[in-house]
């Protein structure tokens, strides 16, 4: 009973601090993102890059927020579940996703196919599945590297595949990437940061739509993580 009254306490006290920090950070993300653009103004030449630094830390700081609200609501709300085309989420996320990717110096690759079955989902949270992987692939593959995205049919399921030629994860390290807040080591947190929810995120909201993440990976050789999801009709 005490060890279930302190989950409470403490789930209750995440909520709270995240519900919190949602309002400001949007605030001070806002007036950031304007500085950035020059809407506010001509920034100077020695302004420039320190804005840049603090609009980007922002957004990182609004997507942690983002990632355990979301955690959250999976633990504690029934999904909002929908008929939903995801091939069409899945083009529409990568076209807006590819000027990030070509500003890293990578090339994205697909393979959606235009004509796909509906699923029963929750659009946003499956939205957020593939944000993740996406972010994912990007902070661990190297300029010159490639990611790949495929979507395609298998017997009552549907895969979503996310591969990319980055670092690899260790075989030993397979099994915990998507524990929260776990990260594969020290070193490796301190040079790409992030908190160690996103893996965790993408694996609790597909097992709550009754589905299941695969992962195959090699050292210097990069990471291909598989989504499986049931289909609507399944």
């Amino acid at each position: 009973e005490r060890q279930r009254e302190l989950e409470r306490l403490k789930s209750e006290f995440i909520q709270n601090v995240s519900h919190e920090l949602r309002t400001p950070l949007a605030i001070a993300q806002g007036y950031a993102e304007l500085l950035n653009s020059g809407e506010l103004g001509e920034l100077q030449a020695e302004q420039r890059e320190p804005v840049r630094i603090v609009t980007r830390r922002l957004r990182m700081l609004s997507g942690l927020v983002d990632n355990i609200n979301a955690i959250l609501e999976t633990e504690s709300k029934p999904l909002e579940r929908e008929s939903m085309d995801l091939a069409d989420m899945v083009s529409t996320t990568l076209t807006n996703f590819r000027g990030t990717v070509e500003e890293h110096g990578l090339t994205l690759k697909d393979d959606v196919p235009a004509d796909f079955p509906n699923l029963s989902g929750d659009p946003v949270l499956l939205w957020r599945v593939l944000d993740n992987l996406l972010n994912n692939a990007l902070k661990f593959t190297p300029a010159g590297g490639h990611i790949s995205v495929r979507l395609w049919q298998e017997g009552t399921e549907i895969a979503l595949q996310v591969a990319d030629t980055g670092i690899g994860i260790p075989a030993d390290q397979l099994e915990r990437i998507f524990e929260r807040f776990y990260q594969v080591d020290g070193s490796a947190a301190r040079r790409y940061g992030g908190t160690g929810l996103g893996l965790a995120l993408v694996k609790e909201i597909v097992q709550a739509h009754g589905g299941r993440v695969t992962v195959e990976s090699h050292v210097e050789r990069g990471s291909a993580f598989t989504v499986w999801l049931p289909l609507a009709n399944a």
